[in-house]
């Protein structure tokens, strides 16, 4: 089990990680506020996890402290992410219990988006790359196996993606609210998960999550905090937080 939750959880990680750049004069311009992820807490079928974030004091995620709980057992895992001068996203690494489990390097295009992410685990480099559509969306991740996954996007929201894996391929459609969060995910077709999204001030505080057959099988809890960050930076950083809570693509696609 502890494996497979490695495995897991460093996908996930891998699709959380990354930024742009922006420009070097961003300490010089204005500020604005930005309300940001404080903690997450989810609640699901023998476990639970807790999610803390620390960012930056430019907004940007600093720090992720992950604690999964099965049954008896735990783990933990702390993610610390560098940055750039400019802002672009550097490396990160990947702690589990205190022991180092994977470093991340990234590759970035003249317009600072990361095309290539680069860790290693048990002395095994794996390799994904990255390509974008003409509005900056990220519209394929390839895998160095030759796996892929293709991504859609209608009114600035990923509504499918196509993805080729070892067992064939599978589509994956989204359907949202009229804020912009899914409430429905189709698998091939057929309905996987549906979401029902509790809001407080505009911002989503609850989801409780179920399956095809209309058990609830997971309950989230989302707490929040108001930042200052420079007015150059305000996109990139509520492009990290959407991604944060839906974690419906990669963080690679948060950038300026």
């Amino acid at each position: 089990m502890a494996c497979a939750l490695v495995v897991a959880t460093l996908v996930m990680v891998a699709s959380f990680a990354m930024v742009a750049a922006t420009p070097a004069s961003a300490h010089a311009e204005g500020k604005t506020s930005v309300w940001v992820v404080k903690s997450v807490k989810s609640t699901y079928d023998g476990g639970s996890s807790v999610s803390n974030y620390t960012y930056s004091n430019k907004g940007l995620v600093k720090s992720l402290k992950e604690v999964y709980k099965y049954d008896s057992d735990s783990q933990t895992f702390v993610d610390a992410y560098a940055y750039t001068s400019k802002n672009a996203y550097k490396g990160q690494t990947v702690k589990m219990d205190g022991k180092t489990v994977a470093k991340y390097t990234f590759t970035n295009d003249s317009k600072g988006r990361v095309t290539k992410s680069s860790y290693k685990v048990d002395g095994k480099k794996y390799v994904t790359k990255y390509a974008y559509n003409k509005k900056g969306q990220v519209s394929k991740a390839t895998f160095d196996d030759g796996n892929y996954t293709k991504f859609s996007y209608s009114g600035g929201l990923m509504t499918k993606t196509v993805s080729k894996g070892e067992y064939g391929s599978y589509t994956t459609t989204y359907k949202y609210d009229k804020k912009g969060y899914p409430t429905k995910v189709y698998y091939d077709g057929g309905l996987t998960a549906s979401y029902k999204n509790t809001y407080k001030d505009g911002k989503l505080v609850k989801r409780s999550v179920k399956d095809e057959s209309g058990k609830v099988y997971s309950k989230i809890t989302y707490t929040y905090k108001k930042v200052s960050v420079p007015k150059s930076l305000a996109k990139m950083v509520k492009a990290q937080q959407r991604i944060a809570i839906t974690q419906e693509l990669p963080l690679v696609t948060a950038h300026k």
